[in-house]
């Protein structure tokens, strides 16, 4: 975006640079094809210098399976979570002016229902709170997301240690969590 100020004879032009986007857009299925509904998509950047993107871009699965999210031309990790599914990860590299094709995920029955409240400060509301679950292993990014709502959150992981950390508004919270099986009643 170019905008150009005048200042009796002295003019000066400022240039906006807007960073380039690349959309990531696909569907997501269940192990026989049909699409998932509601599924959290979200794209975490891997590597250390790419810790700029801010807020991390997440959306959920539409009626037919279809999502699309937009990032500056990075090294990313798409992430899914859906009820009853293993989460899935994988790295992508997105480059500047190239088209990705849309991508077919799908995912396997299986994994650990996760369910709990989170505790806020004294005085404070969970709603907008992002649960982000970050799991210990050898890929860059292998992070996966809940929604809070009313209080809670119910998500599906993989077996494995995660460190849980609570993002909203003027609070920030984390603990580990040890994921062998199934665990209602968590408080985060």
């Amino acid at each position: 975006m170019l905008r150009s100020i005048a200042f009796g004879a002295l003019s000066l032009s400022l240039v906006a640079q807007v960073p380039e986007q690349v959309r990531v857009e696909g569907r997501v299925l269940d192990p026989g094809g049909k699409p998932i509904a509601g599924a959290v998509v979200a794209l975490v950047p891997v590597a250390s210098e790419n810790r700029d993107l801010g807020v991390i871009p997440l959306g959920r699965t539409s009626a037919t399976g279809a999502f699309a999210l937009s990032v500056p031309p990075v090294r990313i990790g798409l992430t899914l979570t859906a009820p009853g599914y293993l989460p899935h990860f994988q790295n992508l590299e997105l480059k500047a002016g190239a088209d990705l094709k849309p991508l077919e995920i799908r995912l396997t029955k299986g994994g650990c229902r996760i369910q709990g409240t989170v505790v806020t400060a004294k005085g404070l509301k969970p709603e907008g709170t992002r649960l982000v679950f970050a799991k210990f292993s050898q890929d860059e990014g292998d992070q996966f997301f809940a929604e809070v709502q009313q209080g809670r959150f119910d998500v599906t992981l993989a077996p494995g240690a995660y460190l849980v950390q609570a993002q909203a508004k003027g609070q920030t919270g984390g603990q580990r969590l040890e994921v062998v099986g199934d665990q209602q009643g968590l408080k985060i």
